[in-house]
């Protein structure tokens, strides 16, 4: 079960407390971060962040649609993982923020991430984010070293002293490839959500409604507000389902057939998981992370 962890709430908290015992024009970008996330519709994920796990599938073929649900969106989740390289610290918590944004004209969608440093103890955005000129579909190619994966776009600046000193340290074009692997998995989680979109039967469900009287009673404890947060939800529940008896083809022994996208003519629907085959026939049993 996916609960609401109040992510948004605790780095836009963190980012106004820096701004207040650092006040400097260099970090005038973090008001803004403050401020949209304020402003935002806030979406809970599975732990890890990953929804679907299959290599972007939904979005490989032609996706015309590629706008967020509301103007700006906050995704929560935690991970386990450590750190992803021997340069990088712990940050179990982690926020993706997007955005709806015009660019020269065009519609875009500017992607950035929130990590929360454990040793820190502070929430901090990463220094690049990614400015999404979606162009019809993502490449992905499933690799030793995760999913590479490609999307049309640019990388957006997210903290420019910092990625001055990074490139002035290692060179403009290795920065720029470690800053932008260290934000690439919040960027596919990202994907990952827009995925689910593409599929016309899931839809945004509220799990943590906005209660005056319980905000009231932590703001006189002295804790943050609780934001109003949604997951994402397939109406109905899985069913046990009997194969056809009709065919050449005998029926398999009984097992669960994971949930996928299903490509119709009409859009993507998400086919949830349901037991199928014959149990006199013997009973498979697997288990799966069901993440939505």
């Amino acid at each position: 079960m996916i609960t609401a962890k109040n992510y948004a709430a605790q780095a836009e908290h963190c980012i106004r407390d820096s701004l207040i015992s650092s006040p400097s024009r260099d970090l005038e970008y973090l008001r803004e971060i403050a401020d949209t996330i304020k402003h935002s519709v806030h979406f809970a994920l599975p732990n890890e962040g990953f929804i679907f796990d299959d290599d972007l599938k939904g979005l490989t073929g032609h996706v015309d649609k590629f706008r967020l649900p509301f103007p700006s969106i906050t995704l929560e989740y935690f991970t386990w993982e450590k750190n992803r390289t021997e340069e990088t610290l712990p940050c179990p918590k982690r926020l993706i923020v997007a955005e709806e944004a015009k660019l020269d004209g065009e519609d875009v969608i500017k992607v950035i991430a929130i990590c929360y440093y454990a040793t820190y103890k502070k929430w901090s955005p990463l220094t690049v984010g990614f400015v999404v000129k979606w162009d019809g579909s993502v490449t992905a190619i499933p690799a030793e070293q995760g999913l590479m994966f490609g999307i049309n776009g640019s990388v957006g600046i997210v903290n420019q002293a910092h990625f001055d000193q990074v490139v002035q340290r290692d060179g403009e074009k290795k920065a720029l490839d470690a800053l932008l692997l260290d934000f690439w998995v919040e960027m596919r989680v990202f994907l990952e959500f827009m995925e689910a979109l593409t599929c016309s039967n899931v839809k945004p469900h509220l799990i943590e409604p906005v209660n005056i009287f319980k905000q009231r009673r932590r703001a006189a404890d002295g804790k943050l507000p609780l934001y109003e947060t949604y997951v994402l939800t397939i109406p109905g529940k899985p069913s046990a389902k009997q194969e056809s008896k009709q065919g050449t083809h005998s029926s398999p022994r009984q097992h669960l057939r994971r949930g996928h996208i299903r490509r119709l003519p009409s859009g993507n629907i998400w086919v949830n998981s349901c037991v199928v085959g014959n149990a006199s026939k013997g009973v498979i049993e697997k288990q799966y992370a069901v993440q939505i």
